[in-house]
């Protein structure tokens, strides 16, 4: 089940060769969160050279995002965004986040 999340963004990172390509995994509970991104990050650890890197969007992370460089720095250094419909909702409703967000998803 955690592979039919994972296996579909691996081949198009790959396929993509990285280039500026994210992708945004929405999930129904924070524990289904957590249980894709570790096994997101051991697969692209072993797999990957850790290429592929992978964010949670938490409470924390959304209070720690309070202005546009901060964003545009979150954005840059992450390929995919792992979150619950309501995380998804949070961050997008941020002035600067959310054109820049959508825009960015391959």
């Amino acid at each position: 089940k955690t592979m039919s999340y994972l296996l579909p963004i691996f081949s198009r990172l790959l396929k993509e060769k990285f280039c500026n390509k994210k992708a945004l995994i929405i999930l129904p509970t924070k524990e289904l969160c957590k249980q894709i991104y570790n096994e997101f990050s051991y697969f692209s650890s072993v797999y990957c050279n850790s290429k592929i890197k992978i964010k949670i969007i938490i409470k924390d992370l959304l209070n720690s995002l309070s202005n546009e460089t901060e964003f545009d720095s979150f954005l840059n250094n992450s390929s995919v965004f792992i979150g619950t419909p309501q995380s998804i909702l949070n961050l997008i409703s941020k002035e600067y986040g959310s054109k820049k967000l959508l825009k960015s998803l391959g």
